[in-house]
Protein backbone atom coordinates (compact mmCIF):
# COMPACT_ATOMS: atom_id res chain seq x y z
CA UNK A 1 0.00 0.00 0.00
CA UNK A 2 1.27 3.74 -1.33
CA UNK A 3 1.10 6.27 1.68
CA UNK A 4 1.40 9.79 0.90
CA UNK A 5 2.16 12.89 3.26
CA UNK A 6 0.31 16.51 2.63
CA UNK A 7 1.53 19.84 3.61
CA UNK A 8 -0.44 22.44 3.51
CA UNK A 9 0.33 26.49 4.84
CA UNK A 10 -3.26 27.03 5.96
CA UNK A 11 -6.27 25.19 7.92
CA UNK A 12 -6.87 21.98 6.31
CA UNK A 13 -11.04 22.36 7.65
CA UNK A 14 -11.69 25.00 5.71
CA UNK A 15 -9.75 23.75 2.87
CA UNK A 16 -12.11 22.07 0.51
CA UNK A 17 -9.38 21.09 -2.30
CA UNK A 18 -6.74 19.42 -0.36
CA UNK A 19 -9.92 17.56 1.52
CA UNK A 20 -11.29 16.19 -1.81
CA UNK A 21 -8.25 15.73 -2.89
CA UNK A 22 -6.78 14.21 0.33
CA UNK A 23 -9.79 11.76 0.36
CA UNK A 24 -9.49 10.98 -3.50
CA UNK A 25 -5.68 9.21 -2.86
CA UNK A 26 -7.53 7.49 0.29
CA UNK A 27 -10.38 6.36 -1.97
CA UNK A 28 -7.88 4.73 -3.93
CA UNK A 29 -6.26 3.25 -1.12
CA UNK A 30 -3.48 5.15 0.39
CA UNK A 31 -2.76 5.64 3.45
CA UNK A 32 -2.98 9.36 3.77
CA UNK A 33 -1.54 11.73 6.79
CA UNK A 34 -2.11 15.86 6.28
CA UNK A 35 0.22 18.73 8.08
CA UNK A 36 -1.63 21.86 8.20
CA UNK A 37 -1.62 25.53 10.42
CA UNK A 38 -3.40 25.36 13.27
CA UNK A 39 -4.70 29.35 13.68
CA UNK A 40 -6.41 31.10 16.21
CA UNK A 41 -9.88 30.72 14.51
CA UNK A 42 -9.35 27.32 13.51
CA UNK A 43 -12.53 24.77 13.77
CA UNK A 44 -11.64 21.29 14.91
CA UNK A 45 -11.34 18.21 12.68
CA UNK A 46 -14.42 16.56 11.74
CA UNK A 47 -15.18 13.23 12.32
CA UNK A 48 -14.37 10.88 9.00
CA UNK A 49 -11.24 13.43 7.71
CA UNK A 50 -8.12 11.90 6.84
CA UNK A 51 -5.39 12.13 9.74
CA UNK A 52 -3.95 15.64 10.49
CA UNK A 53 -1.61 16.84 12.38
CA UNK A 54 -1.93 20.84 12.71
CA UNK A 55 0.86 22.54 14.02
CA UNK A 56 0.76 26.39 15.65
CA UNK A 57 3.26 28.40 14.33
CA UNK A 58 3.67 32.26 15.77
CA UNK A 59 3.96 34.69 14.53
CA UNK A 60 1.12 33.63 11.92
CA UNK A 61 2.39 35.94 9.10
CA UNK A 62 5.22 37.60 7.64
CA UNK A 63 8.88 35.93 7.51
CA UNK A 64 9.54 34.42 9.97
CA UNK A 65 5.70 32.45 9.65
CA UNK A 66 7.24 31.35 6.75
CA UNK A 67 10.73 30.69 7.64
CA UNK A 68 9.34 28.42 10.81
CA UNK A 69 6.92 26.89 8.72
CA UNK A 70 8.97 25.22 6.06
CA UNK A 71 11.31 24.46 9.06
CA UNK A 72 8.67 22.28 10.82
CA UNK A 73 7.85 20.75 7.43
CA UNK A 74 11.22 19.75 6.95
CA UNK A 75 11.85 18.47 10.27
CA UNK A 76 8.21 16.69 10.26
CA UNK A 77 8.41 15.22 6.44
CA UNK A 78 12.91 14.39 7.48
CA UNK A 79 10.80 11.82 9.64
CA UNK A 80 7.67 11.42 8.17
CA UNK A 81 7.78 7.33 6.40
CA UNK A 82 5.28 8.26 3.57
CA UNK A 83 6.29 7.20 0.11
CA UNK A 84 5.43 10.40 -1.55
CA UNK A 85 5.29 14.16 -0.23
CA UNK A 86 2.93 16.84 -1.58
CA UNK A 87 4.06 20.30 -1.18
CA UNK A 88 0.82 22.65 -1.96
CA UNK A 89 1.55 26.29 -3.36
CA UNK A 90 5.05 27.53 -3.28
CA UNK A 91 5.28 28.69 0.57
CA UNK A 92 5.56 25.23 1.23
CA UNK A 93 7.70 24.01 -1.39
CA UNK A 94 11.41 24.95 0.08
CA UNK A 95 11.15 22.37 3.04
CA UNK A 96 9.71 19.63 1.77
CA UNK A 97 11.59 19.97 -1.69
CA UNK A 98 15.42 19.84 0.02
CA UNK A 99 13.33 16.87 2.07
CA UNK A 100 12.83 14.96 -1.67
CA UNK A 101 16.43 16.02 -2.79
CA UNK A 102 18.22 14.35 0.76
CA UNK A 103 15.55 11.23 1.17
CA UNK A 104 15.72 10.45 -2.28
CA UNK A 105 11.81 10.49 -2.05
CA UNK A 106 9.09 11.59 -5.15
CA UNK A 107 7.37 15.34 -4.50
CA UNK A 108 4.32 16.53 -6.00
CA UNK A 109 3.55 20.35 -5.90
CA UNK A 110 0.05 21.19 -6.01
CA UNK A 111 0.10 25.09 -7.52
CA UNK A 112 -3.26 26.64 -6.32
CA UNK A 113 -2.30 30.33 -8.08
CA UNK A 114 0.66 32.25 -8.99
CA UNK A 115 2.26 33.23 -5.68
CA UNK A 116 4.38 35.64 -6.75
CA UNK A 117 1.18 37.59 -8.45
CA UNK A 118 -0.88 37.76 -5.48
CA UNK A 119 -2.51 41.28 -5.21
CA UNK A 120 -0.69 41.17 -1.21
CA UNK A 121 2.75 41.48 -2.75
CA UNK A 122 1.77 43.86 -5.99
CA UNK A 123 3.12 47.10 -3.79
CA UNK A 124 5.68 45.42 -2.14
CA UNK A 125 8.58 44.31 -4.58
CA UNK A 126 11.70 43.54 -2.53
CA UNK A 127 9.25 41.03 -1.39
CA UNK A 128 7.89 39.68 -4.51
CA UNK A 129 11.72 38.96 -5.82
CA UNK A 130 12.37 37.15 -3.05
CA UNK A 131 9.22 34.67 -4.28
CA UNK A 132 10.48 34.76 -7.48
CA UNK A 133 13.59 33.35 -6.50
CA UNK A 134 12.26 30.77 -4.57
CA UNK A 135 10.04 30.06 -7.49
CA UNK A 136 12.69 29.53 -9.53
CA UNK A 137 15.00 28.27 -7.50
CA UNK A 138 12.69 25.25 -5.79
CA UNK A 139 9.82 24.91 -8.75
CA UNK A 140 12.36 23.76 -11.75
CA UNK A 141 12.46 19.60 -12.84
CA UNK A 142 9.53 18.96 -10.94
CA UNK A 143 7.92 16.08 -12.70
CA UNK A 144 4.72 15.37 -10.56
CA UNK A 145 2.52 18.86 -10.80
CA UNK A 146 -0.84 20.03 -10.32
CA UNK A 147 -2.72 23.15 -11.12
CA UNK A 148 -6.09 24.72 -10.19
CA UNK A 149 -6.64 26.23 -13.82
CA UNK A 150 -5.54 25.96 -17.33
CA UNK A 151 -4.33 29.95 -16.55
CA UNK A 152 -1.48 28.53 -13.65
CA UNK A 153 -0.98 25.70 -15.92
CA UNK A 154 0.12 27.83 -18.91
CA UNK A 155 2.42 29.97 -16.71
CA UNK A 156 3.54 27.43 -14.94
CA UNK A 157 5.14 26.13 -18.80
CA UNK A 158 6.28 29.63 -19.71
CA UNK A 159 7.98 30.17 -16.64
CA UNK A 160 9.58 26.92 -15.97
CA UNK A 161 9.11 24.72 -18.25
CA UNK A 162 6.51 22.64 -16.26
CA UNK A 163 4.25 20.61 -17.68
CA UNK A 164 1.38 20.42 -15.22
CA UNK A 165 -1.82 18.60 -14.81
CA UNK A 166 -4.95 21.06 -14.41
CA UNK A 167 -7.13 19.68 -11.71
CA UNK A 168 -9.79 22.03 -11.29
CA UNK A 169 -11.46 22.79 -7.72
CA UNK A 170 -14.92 21.71 -8.59
CA UNK A 171 -17.54 21.56 -5.89
CA UNK A 172 -19.01 18.50 -4.55
CA UNK A 173 -22.70 17.90 -5.48
CA UNK A 174 -25.05 18.48 -3.21
CA UNK A 175 -28.98 18.41 -3.51
CA UNK A 176 -30.99 22.06 -4.01
CA UNK A 177 -33.89 22.34 -1.98
CA UNK A 178 -35.54 25.94 -2.03
CA UNK A 179 -37.00 27.44 -4.95
CA UNK A 180 -36.69 30.05 -7.18
CA UNK A 181 -39.00 32.36 -5.77
CA UNK A 182 -37.58 31.99 -2.84
CA UNK A 183 -34.20 33.05 -3.75
CA UNK A 184 -35.17 35.52 -5.69
CA UNK A 185 -37.57 37.77 -2.29
CA UNK A 186 -34.78 36.99 -0.49
CA UNK A 187 -32.87 40.14 -1.41
CA UNK A 188 -29.54 38.47 0.03
CA UNK A 189 -26.42 39.40 -1.29
CA UNK A 190 -23.26 36.85 -0.62
CA UNK A 191 -19.67 37.24 -0.67
CA UNK A 192 -18.27 34.40 0.40
CA UNK A 193 -14.23 33.72 0.97
CA UNK A 194 -10.76 35.24 2.76
CA UNK A 195 -11.48 39.05 3.20
CA UNK A 196 -8.03 39.66 1.24
CA UNK A 197 -7.03 42.61 -0.70
CA UNK A 198 -7.98 42.41 -4.66
CA UNK A 199 -11.39 41.26 -3.84
CA UNK A 200 -13.56 44.83 -3.73
CA UNK A 201 -14.74 43.90 -0.86
CA UNK A 202 -15.11 47.74 0.38
CA UNK A 203 -16.46 48.76 -2.97
CA UNK A 204 -19.09 46.31 -2.68
CA UNK A 205 -19.48 47.56 0.99
CA UNK A 206 -19.97 50.99 -0.74
CA UNK A 207 -22.29 49.60 -3.33
CA UNK A 208 -24.69 48.51 -0.55
CA UNK A 209 -25.49 52.55 0.40
CA UNK A 210 -26.80 52.72 -3.04
CA UNK A 211 -29.33 50.17 -3.03
CA UNK A 212 -32.69 50.09 -0.77
CA UNK A 213 -32.65 49.14 2.35
CA UNK A 214 -33.82 45.97 1.70
CA UNK A 215 -31.04 44.29 0.33
CA UNK A 216 -28.64 42.72 3.11
CA UNK A 217 -24.98 41.68 2.51
CA UNK A 218 -23.37 38.15 4.30
CA UNK A 219 -19.59 38.34 4.15
CA UNK A 220 -19.39 34.86 5.18
CA UNK A 221 -14.84 34.40 5.74
CA UNK A 222 -12.41 36.25 8.00
CA UNK A 223 -8.95 37.63 7.03
CA UNK A 224 -6.64 40.42 8.27
CA UNK A 225 -8.90 43.00 6.28
CA UNK A 226 -11.83 42.24 8.40
CA UNK A 227 -11.31 45.01 10.95
CA UNK A 228 -10.87 47.47 7.84
CA UNK A 229 -13.78 46.48 6.46
CA UNK A 230 -15.93 46.40 9.82
CA UNK A 231 -14.56 50.11 10.53
CA UNK A 232 -16.16 50.92 6.74
CA UNK A 233 -19.41 49.33 7.48
CA UNK A 234 -19.71 50.98 11.34
CA UNK A 235 -18.65 54.32 9.76
CA UNK A 236 -20.98 54.27 6.76
CA UNK A 237 -23.92 53.04 9.22
CA UNK A 238 -24.49 49.71 7.54
CA UNK A 239 -24.51 47.76 10.54
CA UNK A 240 -28.44 46.51 10.43
CA UNK A 241 -27.44 45.81 6.84
CA UNK A 242 -24.09 44.00 6.86
CA UNK A 243 -22.99 41.56 8.43
CA UNK A 244 -19.40 39.08 9.04
CA UNK A 245 -19.38 35.87 9.97
CA UNK A 246 -16.05 35.11 9.98
CA UNK A 247 -15.08 31.43 9.14
CA UNK A 248 -17.84 28.63 8.93
CA UNK A 249 -17.88 25.36 8.48
CA UNK A 250 -18.87 23.84 4.82
CA UNK A 251 -22.40 22.71 5.90
CA UNK A 252 -23.17 26.20 7.40
CA UNK A 253 -21.56 27.77 4.52
CA UNK A 254 -23.87 25.78 2.20
CA UNK A 255 -26.74 26.95 4.07
CA UNK A 256 -25.91 30.38 3.19
CA UNK A 257 -25.49 29.75 -0.33
CA UNK A 258 -28.94 27.94 -0.76
CA UNK A 259 -30.64 30.82 0.54
CA UNK A 260 -29.21 33.98 -0.87
CA UNK A 261 -30.24 36.11 -3.97
CA UNK A 262 -27.42 37.14 -5.69
CA UNK A 263 -23.28 35.51 -5.54
CA UNK A 264 -20.36 38.00 -5.50
CA UNK A 265 -16.67 37.39 -6.93
CA UNK A 266 -14.70 40.31 -7.51
CA UNK A 267 -11.50 40.60 -8.70
CA UNK A 268 -8.83 43.36 -9.66
CA UNK A 269 -8.07 42.89 -12.86
CA UNK A 270 -4.55 44.59 -13.17
CA UNK A 271 -2.99 41.40 -11.13
CA UNK A 272 -1.99 38.26 -13.16
CA UNK A 273 -3.10 36.04 -10.78
CA UNK A 274 -6.62 37.60 -10.43
CA UNK A 275 -6.63 37.52 -14.20
CA UNK A 276 -6.24 33.83 -14.41
CA UNK A 277 -8.20 33.10 -11.69
CA UNK A 278 -11.01 30.66 -11.26
CA UNK A 279 -12.44 31.59 -7.53
CA UNK A 280 -14.04 28.52 -5.52
CA UNK A 281 -16.80 30.81 -4.86
CA UNK A 282 -17.84 31.25 -8.12
CA UNK A 283 -18.16 27.83 -8.46
CA UNK A 284 -20.03 27.28 -5.48
CA UNK A 285 -22.66 29.70 -6.53
CA UNK A 286 -22.55 28.03 -9.89
CA UNK A 287 -23.50 24.27 -7.67
CA UNK A 288 -26.20 26.34 -5.21
CA UNK A 289 -27.63 27.06 -8.85
CA UNK A 290 -26.94 30.99 -7.36
CA UNK A 291 -26.75 33.89 -10.12
CA UNK A 292 -23.93 35.97 -9.69
CA UNK A 293 -22.18 38.94 -10.03
CA UNK A 294 -18.74 39.39 -11.08
CA UNK A 295 -15.90 40.39 -13.81
CA UNK A 296 -14.82 39.95 -17.25
CA UNK A 297 -11.97 37.48 -17.06
CA UNK A 298 -10.80 35.10 -19.35
CA UNK A 299 -12.18 31.59 -16.89
CA UNK A 300 -15.56 33.45 -16.02
CA UNK A 301 -16.23 34.44 -19.90
CA UNK A 302 -15.17 30.77 -21.05
CA UNK A 303 -18.12 29.49 -18.79
CA UNK A 304 -20.45 32.10 -19.82
CA UNK A 305 -20.12 31.30 -23.10
CA UNK A 306 -21.65 27.79 -22.26
CA UNK A 307 -24.00 28.50 -20.01
CA UNK A 308 -24.68 32.54 -18.75
CA UNK A 309 -24.50 31.88 -14.76
CA UNK A 310 -23.00 35.81 -14.19
CA UNK A 311 -23.33 39.23 -14.91
CA UNK A 312 -20.00 39.96 -15.85
CA UNK A 313 -18.63 43.37 -15.13
CA UNK A 314 -15.91 45.29 -16.90
CA UNK A 315 -15.33 47.86 -14.35
CA UNK A 316 -15.58 47.59 -11.20
CA UNK A 317 -16.62 50.44 -8.59
CA UNK A 318 -19.72 50.89 -6.06
CA UNK A 319 -21.67 51.90 -9.16
CA UNK A 320 -21.22 49.08 -11.28
CA UNK A 321 -21.91 46.68 -8.60
CA UNK A 322 -25.21 48.59 -7.45
CA UNK A 323 -26.19 48.53 -10.73
CA UNK A 324 -26.01 45.05 -11.46
CA UNK A 325 -27.54 43.91 -8.21
CA UNK A 326 -30.57 45.79 -8.69
CA UNK A 327 -30.60 44.56 -12.65
CA UNK A 328 -30.52 41.17 -11.92
CA UNK A 329 -32.50 41.33 -8.78
CA UNK A 330 -35.40 42.51 -10.14
CA UNK A 331 -35.58 41.05 -13.73
CA UNK A 332 -37.16 37.65 -12.75
CA UNK A 333 -37.30 36.43 -15.90
CA UNK A 334 -33.45 36.93 -16.28
CA UNK A 335 -32.78 35.93 -12.96
CA UNK A 336 -34.68 32.87 -14.00
CA UNK A 337 -32.66 31.51 -17.05
CA UNK A 338 -29.45 32.95 -15.30
CA UNK A 339 -30.65 29.88 -12.51
CA UNK A 340 -31.51 27.46 -14.96
CA UNK A 341 -28.05 28.01 -16.60
CA UNK A 342 -26.39 27.46 -13.15
CA UNK A 343 -28.66 23.84 -13.15
CA UNK A 344 -27.11 22.85 -16.47
CA UNK A 345 -23.80 24.00 -15.07
CA UNK A 346 -23.61 22.12 -12.10
CA UNK A 347 -24.06 18.49 -14.05
CA UNK A 348 -20.43 19.51 -15.41
CA UNK A 349 -18.53 21.39 -13.03
CA UNK A 350 -18.37 18.92 -10.35
CA UNK A 351 -16.07 17.08 -8.18
CA UNK A 352 -17.18 13.91 -9.29
CA UNK A 353 -16.68 14.53 -12.72
CA UNK A 354 -13.04 15.97 -12.28
CA UNK A 355 -11.69 13.70 -9.69
CA UNK A 356 -11.80 11.33 -12.43
CA UNK A 357 -8.65 13.20 -13.83
CA UNK A 358 -7.03 13.05 -10.45
CA UNK A 359 -7.60 9.16 -10.40
CA UNK A 360 -5.58 8.76 -13.66
CA UNK A 361 -2.27 10.94 -12.00
CA UNK A 362 -2.74 9.10 -8.98
CA UNK A 363 -2.31 5.42 -10.74
CA UNK A 364 0.43 7.04 -12.99
CA UNK A 365 2.74 7.68 -9.71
Amino acid sequence: MKSIAIFLSNDFVHDQRMRRIASAFADMDWLVHVYAILKRDSLPLEKGMVPCTRLHIHPAKGRRFYAQMNWRFFIRAFVDKSDFLLAVDLDTLPGLRLVSFLKKKPLIWDCHEIFTAMPELYKRPGVKKIWSMLEKYFGRNLPHVLAATRGVADYLFSALSIQAKVIHNYPMSFPLATNIDQRFNSKIILFQGILNEGRCLPELIYAMKLLPVEYKLVIAGDGHMRSYLEKIIHTENLSDRIIITGMLNPEDLIQYTITACIGISLLNKEHLNSFISLANKNLDYIMAGLPCVTVNLPEYLGINQKWEVATLLEKVNPLTIANAILLLSTDFEKYRQMRLACLEARKWLNWETEVKKLNEFIRSL
